[in-house]
């Protein structure tokens, strides 16, 4: 075993970045019979009628003295909301119409506007009304009110909108966006409401609430009476909602086990995981690693994190230390990976997660040097497509901010619902339904115990900053079987799939490539969990040490994400010179798929069929070649069988050390927007010695960065676009000239690959060839474009294999290129930021020999050494105790 390395050779980079590729996306307005449009015109006139009942029923409704008011419409389109010809909306919405955006959802097709100018309004009230009536024989396109033809539905933000949830005593609320033009209103609504909460406060001490002022305030102990005076008064509140965290229960897998036979070595290192769950008890074998901060939100008055009155947070404390190993029945002594920081959150009967508590223990917590978290207690699952909460922005926040790295779970299948599904199969009943894999999926089915929506990830597990975790079905007992999922490698039957599904309808539209981003997924990986529903199939963990829980069997996603978070600390413990990205990204790109994708495949072919018949209305067999394209685009095994593991399991091994033919390097570095950087990698020349014309040479690579997420935008959350790709290094051991090439398709050096007047696809096609390792330049890791329609991921990955012949024609030298642009349509102080800042990323590039007897004899990770300039990673920031030897 290796080390694995640092790689620091010369960079070159470029201020250049083509965000507009010289082509133009004008808003998509489809030329149909007039006569079609009269249900949309139906539509409007009632929607309408009842935006201005409403508007004055709220008018009518308010009872207290604010200093001034606020009014929304919520406009649904066709298309996204941007300023792309022949409409601009967003600048025709706010100049001309006096319509301020303020909140983006569907991603960027649904959008709440302040009304800021009325005379405006009502030019915009007077379109539509022209829109309605005019005669179903006039085509709208090229009259005053075509832009109209967008609209698929408005409506007024009402009170019973804002209260619709039933919101309990505990809630969160969200404003809107503070923008410029409504700054000095918002503020002056914003210190009415305090006034008016201290004054509640005041008379009711149990009443309390915490606000970073912009995003959101949580209100605890509100009552129902005084919640409706808030949001009929006090007009920057978009929305109001209780975060229900579920109680952890007792369930039916808790059996008597012998007792303890093993204990733990506290760690020779300081590395810390907090564990943000229902407390921690110091059981005897645990009791030795446990750091208490008395960080406990369930009782200010005497904290306590040390109590617990089920063993869940215990169970995942001990994952978290020992990780994997615990598992070794051999094994009797343990030395942990990580001390554990208790953070407890809630008790068993506690049901609400408190938003900002849970941040400042986080912060507590950091300032106490903790860098890791596991975070396996979630909220409600997600609706399809649905935007990120407000708990995953705060997470994302924390992680920008404070360079740390939270594990999450993806929350469980409701166990009840299994059970009733498992006894509704023998009646003959939902069958296919209910049976593994088809509950994870299928849009077109459902039952009184279940519909796929309820498989999805639960909140916060859509953070994009950090890692989320699903669980496959192994529960490290060898020998045992497996319960309802049908092998150990599989996604266990209660893990839960990304809710990003772009087969669902938006404002009754069809999702179009340019609004996807197949990057865009979660969980990141999967590890261990246990399976359903025989006691037997579950993981045996240690419980409290009572007569009759010495140890008990579990399963759930709750278990997989310690084990996670044990592997980051492995990490940080071998390199502690890494940043938490630079973690992410190395056990991402040391993730494999167990299995192949095909157990879904009938599943998927079912779920063709039905789709077919409720678009097309015939079978699938029968559907035309365009038609089965856009039934095919987004429903493929390989798309579900990833939004259920990520990129699969980490292997330890790998990711922890390289050896003589697999050697993993780090980068770790930064951009600034509009640019492109090389990073030259060389290529040892012994491989070209190799006797066969396949591959002999494997790259894998892992991009992730960080970024400070924009409130309310579901196009604009992650506001920056970085992404890699291999290249030719057009101009050897010149990495700033490469990059200028790259950067710059119309930089001199094309010129000589093409014939004077070849056409712009005759020039790209030269580009790609003169660019590419391969025949052609392969895609990027993201394509960016279109930005004001296209979301951006954070996280990457990209993979090649290389020829002897690929060697010599890049002459040993592979350029690694990245570049960063960013999100156009967005508020000046968030631009002004992205241009002002410097981006950290951080790539994990593995490089492999494929095992052959002609090159035995060489070592590749030495060979690289002398080549490059690489440094151990140990040895960079970390105590000699702590190094590892070459």
């Amino acid at each position: 075993m290796k080390p694995h390395l640092f790689l620091n050779n010369p960079r070159g980079e470029k201020n250049k970045f083509n965000v507009g590729r010289n082509i133009d996306e004008p808003e998509t307005i489809i030329l149909k019979n007039p006569q079609s449009y009269r249900p949309q015109k139906n539509k409007l006139t009632d929607s309408l009628r009842r935006f201005n009942i409403q508007r004055q029923s709220r008018i009518d409704h308010r009872t207290l003295k604010v200093p001034t008011h606020l009014e929304y419409i919520r406009i649904h389109f066709f298309v996204v909301f941007n300023n792309t010809e022949p409409h601009k909306t967003r600048s025709t919405f706010q100049n001309k119409f006096g319509l301020l955006p303020v909140a983006y959802y569907q991603f960027n097709q649904s959008v709440l506007f302040t009304i800021t100018d009325e005379t405006k309004f009502q030019i915009f009230i007077q379109l539509l009304n022209d829109f309605i009536a005019s005669r179903d024989i006039v085509q709208p396109q090229n009259t005053k009110y075509s832009i109209i033809t967008l609209i698929y539905d408005l409506e007024f933000l009402t009170t019973s909108k804002l209260l619709e949830t039933a919101p309990r005593k505990d809630i969160i609320i969200s404003f809107v966006r503070k923008e410029d033009y409504i700054s000095n209103a918002f503020t002056q609504i914003y210190k009415s409401l305090i006034d008016y909460l201290r004054g509640i406060k005041k008379n009711d001490d149990s009443v309390d609430y915490a606000t970073d002022a912009i995003t959101t305030i949580e209100i605890k102990n509100i009552s129902a009476a005084d919640l409706k005076t808030i949001a009929e008064n006090y007009d920057i509140i978009y929305k109001i909602q209780s975060l229900r965290a579920p109680t952890i229960k007792t369930n039916n897998f808790n059996i008597p086990e012998l007792t303890w036979d093993f204990s733990v070595v506290a760690p020779n290192n300081r590395v810390i995981i907090g564990v943000l769950d229902n407390g921690v008890r110091p059981i005897r074998p645990i009791k030795n690693i446990l750091i208490d901060l008395q960080l406990d939100i369930t009782n200010k008055i005497k904290p306590n994190a040390l109590s617990a009155n089920l063993p869940h947070g215990t169970i995942v404390s001990t994952l978290a230390a020992l990780g994997l190993d615990y598992f070794n029945p051999e094994k009797k002594t343990f030395q942990a990976d990580a001390y554990i920081l208790p953070i407890k959150i809630l008790n068993a009967s506690t049901g609400y997660f408190n938003l900002y508590d849970i941040k400042n223990a986080i912060i507590t917590a950091i300032y106490n040097g903790v860098r890791i978290f596991n975070l396996s207690v979630c909220g409600p699952s997600k609706m399809y497509n649905s935007s990120v909460s407000e708990y995953a922005y705060i997470l994302d926040q924390l992680s920008y901010e404070h360079d740390i790295l939270i594990f999450i779970a993806t929350g469980n299948l409701d166990y009840d619902d299994i059970d009733a599904m498992q006894a509704n199969i023998p009646k003959g009943k939902n069958a296919t339904l209910h049976s593994y894999p088809n509950h994870f999926y299928n849009p077109h089915k459902s039952s009184v115990y279940h519909v796929c929506e309820a498989s999805n990830i639960c909140t916060p597990g859509e953070s994009f900053n950090n890692i989320t975790v699903g669980a496959i079905a192994d529960n490290m007992i060898a020998g045992s079987e497996t319960g309802l999922t049908p092998f150990k490698e599989l996604p266990a039957v209660y893990t839960l799939k990304s809710h990003i599904d772009y087969s669902q309808l938006i404002n009754g539209t069809s999702f179009a490539p340019k609004q996807t981003n197949q990057n865009i997924n979660k969980p990141d990986i999967v590890m261990p969990g246990g399976d359903l529903l025989d006691p037997d199939y579950g993981m045996q963990v240690p419980g409290f040490g009572n007569a009759a829980d010495f140890y008990v069997k579990e399963a759930g996603t709750s278990f997989a994400s310690p084990l996670a978070a044990n592997l980051a600390a492995k990490i940080v413990n071998l390199y502690p010179a890494l940043n938490m990205q630079s973690v992410k990204a190395l056990i991402l790109n040391n993730a494999e798929k167990l299995l192949s994708p095909d157990f879904l495949d009938n599943l998927i072919e079912e779920i063709k069929e039905e789709s077919s018949l409720v678009k097309f209305r015939k079978k699938y067999s029968v559907l035309t070649p365009n038609e089965k394209r856009m039934i095919n685009a987004h429903l493929k095994s390989e798309t579900l069988y990833k939004k259920l593991t990520g990129f699969g399991m980490p292997q330890i091994t790998k990711t922890l050390y390289s050896d003589s033919k697999s050697v993993t390097v780090v980068i770790q570095d930064s951009i600034k927007v509009e640019f492109h950087k090389v990073i030259n990698v060389n290529i040892p020349d012994y491989l070209l010695k190799y006797d066969k014309p396949s591959y002999i040479l494997s790259m894998k690579a892992t991009l992730c960065y960080k970024f400070m997420p924009t409130w309310n935008n579901q196009l604009g959350y992650n506001p920056l676009h970085i992404s890699f790709n291999f290249t030719k290094s057009i101009s050897k051991d010149n990495p700033n000239e490469t990059s200028a090439i790259i950067s710059d398709s119309k930089h001199p050096f094309y010129d000589s690959l093409t014939h004077e007047g070849a056409t712009p696809e005759e020039k790209a096609k030269a580009k790609k060839a003169a660019l590419g390792i391969k025949t052609n330049l392969e895609s990027w890791s993201e394509d960016f474009f279109p930005p004001a329609t296209k979301p951006f991921s954070n996280t990457q990955q990209l993979d090649i294999n290389i020829k002897k012949e690929e060697i010599r024609k890049v002459d040993n030298q592979i350029s690694v290129v990245v570049r960063c642009t960013y999100k156009r349509d967005l508020d000046k102080k968030t631009i002004e930021s992205l241009m002002q800042s410097i981006h950290e990323f951080s790539i994990v590039l593995n490089i492999c020999e494929k095992p052959n007897t002609t090159l035995s004899d060489y070592d590749l990770y030495d060979e690289l050494v002398a080549c490059n300039d690489l440094d151990i990673i140990t040895i960079l920031d970390a105590d000699a105790e702590n190094e590892i030897e070459v």
